[in-house]
């Protein structure tokens, strides 16, 4: 694993500050605009694909290093720190809200619920998907998703937590499919790009492929990944439709 400033080292080798602060100084100076800032933090996402999903138990403790990614340590994980090699797995997994508490370390921000801010829900379920609501709705910062729009790549997408069982709301993250190299047909490259529907856009989340009962039943662990694929395919697993809220990136990447 390696804190924030040691990836700005690597992307900007020539950096040196004799600030007393170096970490802080380091983990924001080779962003400079606002868009950069985005596609750095997204860069950075696209790199998390592949690391496996476990439901969240009530029995569970959010932690820091493992599942939730909850701390506010300044370490940024990379694919291999959480999964490990092929020699030796190291056994820990991602919620949907781990991959946005990583990507909110990476961009050198803290995670909701640890500051004291919302009381004793946020400090016992900090960065949690109903802290996550909470903090932004506290924010004024939440706006109700409009399937009908194209929103801007870094955009959040949001559905609150109702209970650990039946449904403990999700994230997910629009995402430019070209800028990364997902594979995609001609046509569906033109959909994406003419279409103004965030249901033909991109997204990047942590998510399960078999319920919570389910998963239990079969005694089963790993059942999701973290995975880029179009919107419509997670909103309709409901039939009205699953994300409720959305977030610009502005108000979630950009800052606390």
């Amino acid at each position: 694993m390696k804190k924030r400033s040691e990836y700005s080292r690597l992307i900007t080798c020539s950096m040196h500050t004799t600030n007393t602060k170096p970490v802080e100084i380091e983990a924001r100076k080779f962003i400079t605009t606002t868009t950069t800032k985005v596609t750095e933090v997204l860069s950075y996402a696209s790199t998390l694909v592949g690391i496996p999903y476990r439901w969240h138990r009530a029995e569970d403790r959010i932690s820091g290093v493992d599942k939730f990614y909850a701390s506010n340590d300044g370490i940024v994980y990379s694919r291999q720190d959480i999964i490990g090699d092929q020699e030796v797995k190291s056994g820990k997994c991602i919620v949907c809200t781990g991959l946005i508490n990583l990507m909110r370390k990476y961009a050198g921000l803290t995670i909701p619920g640890l500051d004291g801010s919302l009381g004793e829900v946020g400090i016992n379920f900090p960065g949690t998907t109903g802290v996550w609501f909470m903090h932004l709705e506290r924010k004024g910062v939440l706006h109700p998703l409009d399937v009908n729009k194209n929103y801007t790549p870094g955009t959040l997408l949001l559905r609150d937590f109702h209970d650990v069982v039946y449904d403990q709301g999700h994230v997910a993250v629009v995402i430019d499919a070209a800028a990364y190299n997902i594979s995609t047909t001609h046509e569906e490259y033109k959909d994406v790009m003419n279409s103004s529907s965030v249901l033909n856009q991109y997204i990047i989340h942590s998510y399960s492929q078999i319920g919570y009962n389910e998963s239990k039943s079969m005694n089963v662990t790993n059942v999701g990944q973290v995975s880029i694929e179009k919107m419509h395919l997670s909103h309709f697993w409901e039939k009205g439709g699953y994300y409720t809220h959305i977030c610009y990136p502005e108000d979630w990447i950009i800052k606390d």
